[in-house]
């Protein structure tokens, strides 16, 4: 249901926090485009009523302590953070000056907020990054850990001892963007694992009927009379003498001939594609958009019958895809490998078909077989479910009601 949780321990403070490089040179992120801890510490706050204080490094000259939506927001220059890290972790990477620095500054306000017998919460973003590990000596506070991008641990030094530094929480659990991520981690031993990304504000996206999707084909100069397919990819980039991208983009030049070829009443849209290789797309028959604001994204998007991402196996870790999510929010049926990712595999064919991950021609044939089927059945699918698994899986109201069953778990 839609009910607001309600935590029913002494609420603890959390600390979000980041290490990662943010640009503030326009103004602070958190005020633009808000990172990652940030979001998490608004719906924590928001739906949980939870203090939270979002902390991360800055290249501004001065500390930054803001109070938005109710989020405390710290930032600490780089030059603030500066204690040893521990003797196991120097050892080891002594030959990297930078590490020699650290947060100072976050202990402290932690050693005030433990003063009051206040008990703190760390969810750390990027756990891997290794200005995280001082952390981890606070051994007897909670720790939800969560990756937003790296591929799982490997058997390298530097994975080791991030590895030991892990286990010895006597609290902790992990949150995980990829299926693969999951069952990664548990392979290591680690008891609580949950396939839990990042929220999307579903409530913000419309829920597109058919009506309403014709008058924004309209106003846009779209033809109503084609099944308009979207994607969001990345140009490609030349890798061993080949164009390349994770997402795909290098195959959609197969993916236009094959439509021109069976399907000739499909029109492909593709966003954030530049230059020779945005142009040769158009001479196929593609509508290229290099730039578009996310409003404009969601315009076209809302325009389409059906949403593709015709991923590489390279993309396996990064879960199910923030644009993904946006469709099924819009109701759109969605052909991507990634759904893979959905909690519940069973519901795959409510929101739309996952083919394999694309790593050869073999890969490619299923794609683009399954793009048939997709188009041919598109009238089966059901906006409202769709976009029902997105709320149930992806809004921030769930991902709050997750965080607090999984304090309830490691506390």
């Amino acid at each position: 249901g839609k009910t607001t949780p309600r935590i029913h321990m002494n609420a603890p403070t959390v600390l979000s926090i980041l290490n990662g490089s943010v640009d503030d040179s326009r103004g602070i992120a958190e005020e633009r485009t808000p990172p990652w801890n940030y979001r998490a510490a608004w719906a924590i706050t928001k739906y949980l009523k939870i203090p939270t204080i979002a902390i991360r490094p800055t290249e501004l000259e001065q500390p930054v302590v803001k109070i938005i939506n109710n989020v405390v927001v710290v930032l600490l220059p780089y030059h603030h953070l500066d204690i040893p890290l521990p003797k196991m972790v120097k050892s080891a990477v002594a030959a990297i000056q930078p590490l020699e620095k650290n947060i100072k500054h976050i202990y402290d306000l932690v050693k005030n907020i433990k003063k009051d017998k206040q008990q703190i919460v760390y969810y750390i973003h990027e756990y891997k990054n290794i200005y995280n590990l001082p952390f981890y000596l606070d051994r007897d506070s909670p720790f939800i850990l969560q990756q937003h991008s790296r591929k799982p641990f490997e058997p390298k030094t530097a994975d080791i001892i991030k590895i030991k530094l892990l286990k010895k929480l006597e609290k902790s659990a992990f949150y995980t963007l990829s299926l693969y991520e999951k069952e990664s981690l548990q392979s290591l031993g680690f008891q609580h694992v949950y396939l839990r990304p990042m929220g999307v504000a579903i409530d913000q996206i419309p829920l597109v009927d058919k009506h309403r999707k014709y008058e924004i084909r309209e106003k846009l100069g779209l033809p109503t009379d084609r099944t308009i397919i979207t994607t969001y990819v990345s140009t490609p980039i030349y890798k061993h003498g080949e164009l390349f991208d994770v997402k795909g983009s290098h195959l959609l030049p197969h993916i236009m001939r094959y439509l021109s070829a069976t399907r000739k009443d499909a029109l492909l849209i593709v966003f954030n594609i530049r230059g020779d290789f945005a142009n040769y797309l158009r001479k196929m028959g593609a509508v290229v958009h290099p730039y578009v604001s996310q409003d404009e994204f969601f315009q076209y998007l809302a325009a389409s019958d059906l949403y593709i991402l015709p991923a590489t196996d390279l993309l396996k870790y990064t879960g199910i895809g923030i644009t993904v999510v946006e469709a099924m929010a819009m109701g759109k049926p969605v052909l991507s490998p990634t759904l893979i990712h959905l909690p519940d595999l069973k519901l795959i064919p409510t929101v739309g078909i996952a083919p394999p991950y694309i790593k050869s021609i073999n890969e490619l044939r299923i794609f683009l077989k399954k793009l048939t089927e997709i188009i041919i059945d598109i009238d089966k699918y059901k906006p409202a479910e769709i976009r029902e698994v997105a709320y149930r899986f992806y809004s921030w109201e769930t991902f709050a009601n997750d965080f607090k069953n999984t304090l309830h778990q490691i506390i």
